[in-house]
């Protein structure tokens, strides 16, 4: 696997939780 690829999908995924976190928080 390409090394940019994966510290790509690693920022996208990242992002992602932060995301859901912040929903999380809204929701509550």
């Amino acid at each position: 696997m390409h090394i940019l690829f994966i510290k790509q999908l690693y920022a996208y995924i990242k992002k992602l939780r932060q995301n859901h976190l912040y929903r999380e928080l809204l929701f509550k």
